[in-house]
């Protein structure tokens, strides 16, 4: 075995005894090279745990604060649609939907190329198969939608893969925080999905999002959805896709409440 001592460096604000040292190891020829940090001192003289620390905090304001402005948003627009200002509010929706993709890129967040290359999959696969949908009524049904999601192509809104890449991103992060075995994390973060679609499909004609052609969601809508948001998850899951549980938490809730609001107030 070989030791091999590459660097030792000081920094210049500090006092000789403040040294930090960098030691790279080499055991055996083939094993490559191995990091190892010793701190000579007081842990006081050093930034890090301080810097680590202003880190752990902002992080604590940025989630706290994100959280808030989910709930901030869903709640003044059930109050506003309650109080007769639906078309302001509700006309508003392309907004909302990009304050929650930015919050969730900050906060879950999304900060790698791994779950950034599966967020914009997930983003295409899913207007992709609403494409289908819209024009050949194939996975979901018949259907077109409405004004409120905003800019479309081939009659589907963009912001349709943002709402699936966050819905998927947050009930992936819930099912892995509350179940250990692979497929029941899978199955878990579908059916919420799916479950929240139930609540929304209500909502869906009044709020100008999207029609059915028979005037309801079919039950092939529902075994559709519950299909791709399975391998959605499937994928999340075998990437082994980590973010934060309390922010996940709060966004689905927020989406939740806001449509089973909806689905018993008829106004």
């Amino acid at each position: 075995q070989q030791l091999t001592l590459l660097s030792i460096f000081k920094t210049s604000q500090f006092q000789q005894e403040d040294f930090k040292s960098l030691f790279l190891w080499r055991i055996g020829s083939s094993r490559g090279w191995y990091p190892f940090v010793s701190v000579i001192g007081q842990d006081h003289f050093g930034n890090g745990s301080k810097r680590k620390k202003c880190m752990t905090e902002n992080r604590k304001f940025l989630t706290y604060f994100s959280i808030f402005l989910l709930w901030l948003f869903n709640l003044s627009a059930i109050a506003g649609i309650y109080t007769g200002q639906q078309d302001w509010f509700m006309s508003k929706t392309p907004l909302n939907m990009l304050l929650i993709l930015g919050l969730t890129v900050l906060v879950f967040p999304v900060n790698s190329f791994k779950k950034g290359l599966l967020f914009l999959g997930i983003g295409i696969g899913s207007i992709f198969a609403e494409w289908l949908g819209v024009n050949y009524g194939l996975i979901f049904g018949d259907y077109h939608y409405g004004a409120n999601f905003g800019p479309k192509i081939g009659g589907v809104p963009l912001l349709i893969g943002v709402n699936w890449g966050f819905l998927t991103f947050a009930t992936g992060a819930i099912a892995s925080a509350w179940l250990k075995p692979y497929w029941l994390r899978v199955f878990t973060g579908a059916f919420l999905m799916v479950f929240l679609d139930f609540f929304l499909e209500e909502s869906a004609p009044r709020f100008d999002f999207w029609y059915w052609d028979i005037g309801y969601a079919p039950l092939q809508n529902f075994v559709g959805w519950f299909i791709l948001a399975l391998l959605f998850h499937a994928i999340y899951q075998r990437l082994k896709i980590k973010g934060s549980t309390l922010f996940s938490h709060h966004l689905y809730a927020s989406q939740l409440v806001f449509f089973i609001f909806f689905y018993f107030w008829k106004g």
